[in-house]
């Protein structure tokens, strides 16, 4: 669920919460007994309205529900009303690409976008307009729903798991490479203190002139190991 319906879900919460709060009625009074203590309208009376978004901090996503008291509206003990946050506030923890700039803003990257995560950012506030692809990812600004989306580029990959999961099959380039036996195409198919070197793989979505060429695992070059 989004940042926006989320808030809205826990407005219509906190609102049916704030509604149940018992409130003194004049024939309750009455009803108390001749001339009994319950006559006088009880401790405050009731509040009007819904009452505000107490949230346990400023930029929190916890919130509690206000309560009536004296015939006012008060947030409970170790909250705050959250009209009272400055303006800028950042509610509640960033989606992958979301930076708090004066509320939360759009900044993908490559490096925030390496999961390729669905939904980016919870806004296109800060975004680059059009597709923009990171590595192996496309993104964009979803128009219907306002939100960042991206997808993999068809046969390309960001990430080694994005290759299969029964299997190591490791992501180089973009593009998903079978292991080869004797052979190598990054560093992790090595044993310790080990490279591979001389792989070459043409990155996904670009036309080379040479073919893919797996490497060797090869010793670090000047490590000198230890006696």
């Amino acid at each position: 669920m989004t940042r926006g319906p989320l808030l809205a879900l826990l407005l219509v919460t906190l609102a049916a919460c704030a509604s149940k709060v018992d409130v003194p009625s004049s024939s309750a009074s009455s009803s108390s007994g001749a001339g009994g203590a319950g006559g006088s309208g009880g401790s405050g009376g009731g509040c009007a309205g819904n009452g505000p978004m107490c949230a346990w901090g400023c930029g929190s996503d916890a919130f509690d529900p206000p309560q009536c008291t004296g015939g006012k509206w008060v947030c409970p003990p170790g909250t705050v009303d959250s009209t009272t946050c400055p303006p800028g506030t950042c509610w509640g923890p960033p989606l992958p690409c979301e930076v708090c700039d004066d509320g939360w803003a759009c900044k993908p990257d490559p490096v925030c976008t390496s999961g390729c995560y669905a939904m980016a950012c919870a806004t296109c506030e800060g975004a680059p307009g059009g597709t923009t692809v990171f590595g192996g990812c496309a993104c964009a600004c979803d128009e219907a729903s306002n939100e960042y989306r991206c997808n993999l580029v068809p046969s390309c990959c960001n990430e080694d798991m994005q290759c299969g999961d029964e299997s190591y099959v490791p992501c180089v380039e973009h593009v998903c490479k079978q292991p080869v036996p004797g052979g190598c195409w990054k560093d992790e198919e090595c044993g310790m203190e080990m490279i591979c070197a001389g792989a070459f793989v043409c990155p996904c979505g670009s036309d080379c002139d040479a073919p893919d060429v797996p490497g060797t695992c090869v010793p670090i070059p000047g490590f000198a190991p230890a006696q």
